[in-house]
């Protein structure tokens, strides 16, 4: 569209018809700007787990991946450095951790599950596991 525009006006400079490719061009500059395509790119948002402080009790280590699926890790070293980061684009988004420990000691064993989202804590839990018992624990977050 913008090209016939300018076609045109250039049809209409040979015309001399000075008034009306004036108004041609003031509406050809407001125009132009406004077909210009947006990047396209989806915002992202990034996710991150914690398991704050980790440890070699973990059993099962579940957490929601990009998609919303459930991730299942059965070995503690997956989970390097007790986090795991994620990055979305689908909104809004369950975060979601999840634990079960095998505590082998006769103390308990206790420990945090954290949510962050783009770098900020939005949620945690504390947690704890009796001595010489088995426990599971949860977090959710809605990431809006």
């Amino acid at each position: 569209m913008v090209k016939i525009l300018y076609l045109e006006a250039l049809k209409l400079t040979k015309m001399k018809k000075t008034p009306f490719l004036l108004t041609l061009l003031f509406v050809l500059a407001f125009i132009a700007p406004s077909c210009s395509k947006s990047s396209g790119k989806p915002s992202t948002t990034t996710v991150e787990y914690q398991i704050t402080p980790m440890n070699v009790y973990f059993t099962t280590i579940t957490f929601n991946d990009q998609t919303g699926s459930s991730v299942v890790i059965t070995d503690p070293s997956q989970f390097s450095g007790g986090a795991k980061s994620i990055v979305v684009t689908t909104k809004p988004f369950s975060a979601k951790l999840q634990t079960e420990i095998n505590n082998t000691t006769s103390t308990p064993v206790t420990y945090n599950l954290v949510i962050l989202v783009d770098g900020q804590m939005k949620k945690t839990q504390p947690c704890s596991a009796p001595p010489n018992a088995t426990a599971t624990n949860s977090v959710e977050f809605s990431v809006q």
